[in-house]
């Protein structure tokens, strides 16, 4: 589904270019080697790969992959789930991808937004290298500056210029030199195998958000807890019964919590299958079932996220009937959101809240009156 709104994305980008660009559209695109493409090219499919030469620009967008091994003169734009770039290109590289491997020659910037990326110790870089991703492993020449935000980071690269890079994990490795200095910000100290890896060696502590911040996060948490229970007390007002059998419902937690995971997941579900009917489908037709699909799904994930707020009224029900069983509904509710929000206060246990709450709230409606 990613995969499909990069696709939509890039042909909306690409509209004012297409007066003085070569557009196609096809499965498999195709630059053979030996051709040469005088004009920028726009093109779209399963599959991108460049084995010749395109002088000019390069706008593409893939469902599977796009790879380039032969040259582009100017720029390249490329979302796919894969990017791979073996060969030349003359200016910047701009990708967001799955998954982004450069082993060739980028003569200006790279950016990148990608899950992995993997810079070869073949690849050169002529300016900066900016990555906002997952998994990172750097090798290979960049002139000038590595910045970004990794989870974990492996650098091996031969930079001309500084690292400043927030990071989970960070590893320089043997192969690292670095004519500046090294910058890092971490929870963790970095694992330093390298020798004489170049200038200095900055670890700098995360950022906290400011009390500003806090407090306005606090004031959000506030009013969404009391809009819940504004919400859950006009339930017990107007729907008693309804409500009555949704909170015994959510006493009964193992099957409750099973079946609300069903309908919790059913969006994801909906999109990874139509996800794969759509690598199975032509670029010409692919996208406009795209275009049909978002809204779609988008509903879907609308009503799935209505009714996780709307489980969590049962959910406050149960939690205070678990606490004195003869409490009256309106009661059990305002005991039951008091204990879940001292619960979110706890920095260790405030995750049990969705990973249980939510489909146990949302399985609870779905239930019967036992």
């Amino acid at each position: 589904m990613k995969r499909a709104v990069l696709a939509l994305s890039v042909g909306l980008l690409a509209i004012p270019l297409i007066a003085r660009a070569e557009t196609t559209q096809s499965d498999f695109v195709l630059v053979r080697d030996g051709e040469v493409v005088t004009e920028d090219l726009i093109a779209a499919g399963n599959s991108v790969q460049v084995d010749g030469t395109i002088q000019g620009d390069l706008v593409a967008s893939a469902f599977d992959r796009i790879v380039i091994n032969g040259e582009v003169t100017g720029d390249v734009l490329a979302l796919s789930g894969r990017v791979e770039i073996n060969g030349t290109v003359g200016g910047s590289v701009r990708a967001a991808a799955g998954t982004v491997l450069v082993n060739g020659e980028v003569e200006d910037d790279v950016v990148v937004t990608a899950w992995t990326t993997t810079i070869g110790a073949s690849a050169a870089i002529g300016r900066d290298l900016i990555v906002f991703g997952r998994h990172g492993v750097v090798a290979g020449e960049v002139n000038r500056d590595i910045t970004g935000r990794f989870t974990s980071l492996s650098l091996n690269a031969i930079v001309d210029g500084s690292v400043e890079v927030s990071v989970g994990r960070f590893t320089v490795g043997s192969g690292a030199q670095v004519s500046g200095d090294i910058g890092y910000r971490s929870e963790r100290e970095a694992v330093i195998e390298a020798a004489n890896p170049g200038g200095e060696i900055i670890h700098r502590t995360p950022l906290r958000p400011n009390i500003r911040v806090t407090a306005l996060l606090f004031l959000t948490y506030g009013l969404f807890g009391l809009l819940l229970l504004a919400g859950g007390l006009a339930a017990s007002h107007y729907w008693p019964d309804r409500l009555e059998r949704a909170v015994r419902a959510a006493r009964r937690p193992v099957p409750t919590w099973l079946a609300g995971v069903g309908v919790a997941f059913s969006p994801l579900l909906m999109m990874g299958l139509f996800g794969g009917f759509l690598s199975f489908s032509p670029a010409a037709a692919a996208i406009p079932l795209a275009v049909v699909f978002l809204p779609l799904a988008f509903g879907l994930a609308g009503l799935v996220f209505v009714g996780s707020l709307a489980g969590m009224v049962p959910l406050a029900g149960a939690v205070g009937r678990a606490i004195r069983l003869q409490l009256s509904l309106p009661g059990a509710i305002l005991i039951g959101f008091l204990v879940i929000a001292v619960v979110a206060l706890i920095p260790f246990v405030r995750w049990l809240i969705p990973l249980i709450g939510v489909p146990l709230g949302l399985g609870s409606w779905l239930g019967k009156n036992p």
